[in-house]
């Protein structure tokens, strides 16, 4: 149990510390989360792991020291192995496969966690701001219905009409909650991720903080960007170079060694010094299924690689059209019924001040234009965390 504390404690203590007051934007949030996540540092180990077992790899074998003694002779046999045919070459590249492998599963785990980070963020930052709404909302609800109770009390309405109003005034309240766990459950999530307590003070900023995507007349130019730089397509085709390596490995195996290195021989007083060279040469070819092995596995990695292209061509479809569609409504909806909705509160307000209006019917509406502004915070949201896992996708890696 003390070391699980210990551990927590360097945990925590290695990530910036972030003030109570400070407002974060989302690409200070991933600058944290990035420096921090263990997962990306584990991924950094074995990228490193892997670029020394390549050096390894492309090492020369040891040479080897050979001696005979016998009691009126001795001979001494210095040798080195020869790469005649590059099969130390290829070992070197194969290794240097895992090495790339390693690098594409960080950048694979950096772009999926940073949609996850966004999404988060803008629920926690936005939520926040449709929970204020929602709770002036709901006390412009408790003074309209105050009204109407005084309505039944004067006999003015019956008491059955004042039913459907209480059946929505519950719900907006559950809706509420709803709302209210949402946006704390995000805001728990990123002081997680950044190495901090979940419920933890934490103010989000959103305005500037959206993601800059090209502006895409089509969607197969953002396939095109997407498959330039998506990992998985990447590592299926480092693998289908790694079976034809491999096939090659293979072949080469049937083919002689060669050493060589100075000898010294003693003999009857009189020493002898030259060069030896020795030639192995495999007798039978008991590797004729590993060359089979490996033009198969070189198949299967030609289909992986078409597979992996429907996948991200799947991908992409599904988070280009939620992108566009999500920014078309938001645009209408902000530059047409936005304005008109704003026009028409404001007339309202003027009218109750004048009083051409009354006070429950002023109530109404206000309770409708707060009802608009929380829909276009809701369509935001949407669209920023669609443009998240777009972004996920197409952008280049220094731009995430």
């Amino acid at each position: 149990m003390r070391r699980l504390g210990v551990m927590c404690i360097v945990l925590f203590a290695s990530l910036p510390a972030i003030g109570t007051s400070a407002s974060l934007t989302l690409a200070e949030c991933w600058e944290r989360i990035e420096s921090g996540n263990p997962s990306l540092r584990e991924v950094g180990y074995r990228i490193e792991s892997a670029r020394l077992s390549a050096e390894q790899a492309g090492a020369w074998t040891n040479p080897r020291l050979g001696a005979t003694l016998r009691s009126d002779e001795r001979e001494f046999e210095l040798s080195q192995g020869l790469d005649v045919w590059g099969k130390r070459r290829l070992a070197q590249r194969a290794a240097a496969f895992e090495t790339d492998l390693r690098r594409l599963d960080g950048e694979a785990l950096r772009r999926e966690l940073f949609a996850e980070v966004a999404s988060h963020f803008w629920r926690g930052a936005l939520l926040a701001e449709v929970v204020d709404l929602k709770e002036e909302q709901l006390g412009l609800w408790a003074d309209f219905m105050n009204i109407r109770e005084e309505e039944v009390r004067m006999g003015a309405i019956a008491p059955s009409e004042i039913l459907p109003f209480r059946e929505v005034l519950a719900e907006q309240r559950q809706i509420l909650e709803e709302i209210r766990l949402d946006a704390r459950n995000a805001r728990a999530a990123l002081n997680i991720l950044m190495g901090r307590a979940p419920g933890a003070e934490l103010s989000l900023e959103p305005e500037g903080a959206s993601i800059p995507l090209p502006s895409y007349d089509a969607f197969d130019e953002a396939l095109r960007e997407a498959v330039e730089r998506n990992p998985a397509l990447e590592q299926s085709r480092l693998a289908l170079q790694q079976s034809e390596r491999r096939v090659e490995q293979e072949r080469r195996e049937r083919l002689p060694e060669f050493a060589a290195g100075p000898s010294f021989k003693e003999s009857g007083g009189s020493v002898a010094a030259g060069v030896a060279v020795t030639i192995s040469l495999p007798v039978w070819d008991r590797n004729r299924q590993g060359t089979e092995s490996a033009r198969r596995e070189a198949s299967a990695a030609r289909e992986r690689i078409r597979e992996a292209e429907l996948t991200l061509t799947h991908d992409v479809y599904r988070a280009f059209q939620a992108y566009r569609s999500r920014g078309r409504l938001l645009n209408a909806f902000s530059t047409e019924v936005a304005p008109a909705a704003a026009e028409r509160h404001t007339r309202a307000e003027q009218a109750w001040k004048t009083g051409n209006l009354s006070r429950r019917d002023y109530l109404s509406e206000q309770i409708s234009y707060l009802s608009q502004r929380q829909r276009e915070l809701q369509l935001r949201l949407d669209r920023e965390i669609s443009a998240a896992r777009l972004a996920a996708l197409v952008l280049p890696s220094d731009q995430i």
